[in-house]
């Protein structure tokens, strides 16, 4: 038996506890849902970890592609850095209902800030593109 067949079995037995947990929840109602939550939140767990693995395995198998990734990485990691840092959360009081605190509010703008950051890193590379093809 190899890789492939042992995952696709695994998958065939997940998938069959799942549709019997729905049928489950369907025939008890409420009273269901909480395991078929659970259940749910475990297999979310188990294929982030796999893909994390598999990644890694795959990443490292080729020494260019290593560098590549790890590169790419890098840049996201500044970016985040960059981010966070010009983020003040000073606006928490303003959410006075809600459990908002000034670590949290910064964060929600690192996060705002990081993708505003590579919006424009993107709009400006699809522009340098297409205006490099017309002076070719």
């Amino acid at each position: 038996m190899n890789i492939n067949q042992i995952v696709r079995i695994g998958s065939y037995l997940l998938m069959a506890i799942g549709a019997i947990m729905l049928v489950m929840v369907f025939m008890n109602g409420e009273q269901a849902v909480g395991p078929f939550l659970s259940f749910g939140n475990a297999l979310t767990i188990i294929t982030v970890i796999v893909a994390v693995v598999f990644s890694f395995l795959n990443i490292f198998k080729n020494a260019k592609q290593a560098r590549n990734t790890l590169i790419g990485l890098g840049v996201l990691v500044v970016v985040m850095l960059l981010a966070y840092s010009i983020s003040s959360g000073a606006d928490f009081e303003s959410f006075k209902g809600f459990e908002v605190t000034e670590g949290k509010s910064k964060m929600v703008s690192a996060g705002l800030n990081t993708f505003y950051i590579f919006f424009f890193l993107a709009v400006g590379s699809v522009l340098f593109a297409e205006i490099g093809k017309i002076f070719k």
